[in-house]
C-alpha cells in the first residue's frame, strides 16, 4: 500500500485490462529491450487495479514504486534499483470517454496503452 491524498473515485473498484497499444514496441526498443522479451511483453495479458484501503491508503496492484494523484490524473513513477544508470519511468493514466488511458515517454518515443473496464462478478 502507498500513501497519499486522494485517487478519484473514477480509478477505484475497477479492473483495467488491456486493450491497446500505440507505439508500445517502439518504446520498448527505446529502453533497450530484447525483441524476444518485447514479444513476450507484448502478448501477456496486463490488467491494473487500484483499490481503496482505508484512512487515505490505497492498495495499487501494479509495479510501480511512487504514485501521485490528481483530480483526474494518477502519475506513476518508477526506478530499477539494481540499475543506477537507468532513467526512471514515468506513466500517467486518465480516463478518456470510459476507457483508461496510459502514456509513456523514452528518449523521445512515447506511446499510449488503453485499457477496458471490467468488474469482478460476487
Amino acid at each position: 500500500s502507498i500513501e497519499m491524498t486522494a485517487i478519484n473515485e473514477i480509478f477505484l473498484g475497477v479492473h483495467w485490462s488491456l486493450e491497446s497499444n500505440e507505439g508500445f514496441d517502439e518504446y520498448l526498443k527505446a529502453k533497450g529491450t530484447p525483441w524476444i522479451v518485447r514479444k513476450a511483453i507484448a502478448a501477456a495479458p496486463h490488467t491494473i487495479t487500484w483499490e481503496y484501503l482505508e484512512a487515505h491508503r490505497w492498495l495499487v496492484n501494479h509495479k510501480g514504486i511512487e504514485i501521485y494523484a490528481g483530480v483526474d490524473t494518477i502519475t506513476e513513477r518508477y526506478k530499477k534499483k539494481k540499475d543506477k544508470e537507468e532513467p526512471e519511468e514515468v506513466y500517467t493514466y486518465h480516463i478518456e470517454k470510459g476507457k483508461l488511458v496510459q502514456e509513456m515517454e523514452r528518449d523521445g518515443v512515447t506511446c499510449t496503452r488503453t485499457y477496458k473496464s471490467w468488474r469482478p462478478k460476487n
